[in-house]
Order: structure tokens, then sequence, then C-alpha cells
């Protein structure tokens, strides 16, 4: 809604539905349920996310950041290392989020 993206349960995601705006709230229906709910936000571009929208697997990665990974490859060993870098350099060139 007007540049920002709004999140719905993983069951949902790639499914057609309707979005319904009120003067505070985007409500998001698929099939005629309600799956979401969410405050307007007036951020260009931006992301709102519910935690319990998310798929386990991200859940699972939550608070892993590129430097979370650095810091524990380089703990085991610099071997580690260099393949969790190389890791992350490739991301970057394919236009990845890290």
């Amino acid at each position: 809604m007007r540049g920002h993206y709004y999140s719905v349960p993983f069951q949902f995601r790639n499914k057609i539905g309707v979005v319904k705006i009120n003067s505070t709230s985007v409500l998001i229906y698929v099939d005629g349920c309600q799956v979401a709910l969410h405050t307007i936000s007036n951020e260009q571009g931006g992301f709102t996310t519910e935690y319990a929208h998310k798929h386990p697997r991200q859940k699972a990665t939550d608070g892993f950041s590129q430097e979370y990974a650095l810091s524990a490859a380089a703990k085991i060993g610099k071997s580690v290392l260099h393949v969790i870098e190389s890791l992350f350099a490739k991301a970057s060139c394919s236009g990845s989020r890290t």
C-alpha cells in the first residue's frame, strides 16, 4: 500500500487476496477470511512484518547477521572464515539480501 509492503502468514504467500484500508489499518483477506491486520505505515518502500507471519525457517535465523556469522566462523578457524566470507561476497554480487 502506498509503496509499503505488509506481511501475511507464510501459508498465504503467493495467494491472491483482497486488501482493505481504513483510516488507520490495512486488512488483508484471502478466500473471504481476514489473515492479516497492520497499522498503516507511511514509510515508502518499507516492510511491516509480523513475527507470527514468518516461516519457521525465517524465525530460526532472526538476529543472525553477517557480523555474527563472520565472528562465529573466525572462532572455528581461518578456512571456515574464508568460506563464509566467500558466501557473503557471492550473495552481494548477485543482489541477494544478507
